[in-house]
């Protein structure tokens, strides 16, 4: 087995099938459940979690230890408090798995569909295999990526396979921004900037709420862009590799060429389903410091 490909076939199908299977039997129960979901503030910072965020990353977590022993898991309710652990395993050599089981957990709360699982396989710190797992979007969709093998969506409605390609000139018209400060705490401040600068230059804002129900749409209907600081990997790494396979854009916004998982700067990073808009939003806000 080569470097640049640490995971068989077989074994990215299985990872495949561990998220849907979670999915069925951990997430949508209570998704489906009349029942109101609770949750609870983990850090008092506005970042909340519920028990099916953590029934979910505990079984992935159990089945990736298992399906490869020799690796690390870098799970978002376990490593997410803990900003030092974050930064030991996110650069530990070898294979590092990134977790978010429930990324959108408000909308999951809500009861809106806007909610997906998101994996990423990290070998000696590249983003080498991707996952993303909404199955309550386009009648349940699997988004996957490898290094360069392509990116594609599978449908859990029978619809075939198909490998995801961006159009080459068309803009994405909408747009939305997240700043997370360095006490990892939203910076409310941010989203009127980007709201501002998106409405002088012709584009719509939205609210960005779930980075796996965001990357479907990038992906799919090209219509979406954000533009982001300081993001966690478990949000980042997997959206990064399946827009970049597709012919999209996930970098540093001076930095195309940068692999985000890479990248511990201070720049923005722009999602952007082509070059064309990602070359746009640079001129925008390619100047701009984070802070």
């Amino acid at each position: 087995m080569s470097q640049t490909t640490p995971l068989s076939d077989a074994e990215i199908q299985a990872v495949t099938a561990a998220m849907r299977d979670v999915s069925r039997t951990v997430i949508l129960p209570m998704f489906d459940n009349p029942a109101p979901i609770e949750s609870s503030d983990k850090s008092g910072k506005g970042d909340w979690v519920t028990e099916g965020d953590i029934q979910a990353e505990r079984a992935l977590t159990a089945f990736l230890n298992k399906l490869r022993p020799d690796s690390t898991v870098l799970g978002e309710e376990v490593v997410g408090t803990d900003v030092a652990l974050y930064h030991t395993l996110r650069n530990k050599p070898g294979m590092v798995w990134t977790v978010d089981p429930i990324d959108g957990t408000l909308n999951f709360r809500a009861k809106n569909p806007r909610f997906g699982t998101m994996i990423a396989c990290v070998y000696d710190n590249v983003i080498q295999q991707a996952w993303i797992y909404c199955p309550r979007l386009e009648g349940g969709i699997m988004l996957t990526a490898g290094r360069g093998r392509g990116a594609f969506a599978q449908y859990d409605n029978g619809r075939p396979t198909t490998r995801l390609q961006a159009p080459t000139h068309t803009r994405a018209t909408m747009l939305s921004g997240y700043h997370l400060g360095h006490n990892q705490v939203v910076d409310e401040r941010w989203f009127p900037v980007v709201e501002t600068c998106a409405r002088a230059n012709g584009l719509g804002v939205f609210a960005h709420t779930s980075m796996a129900a965001d990357a479907v749409e990038m992906v799919l209907h090209h219509r979406k862009a954000l533009v982001y600081t300081l993001p966690k990997l478990w949000d980042s790494a997997p959206p990064a590799l399946i827009l970049n396979e597709s012919g999209g854009v996930a970098a540093p916004i001076n930095q195309f060429a940068q692999d985000i998982y890479g990248h511990n700067g201070e720049d923005f990073y722009v999602f952007a389903p082509n070059l064309a808009t990602a070359l746009a939003l640079r001129g925008l806000f390619g100047q701009r410091q984070a802070a």
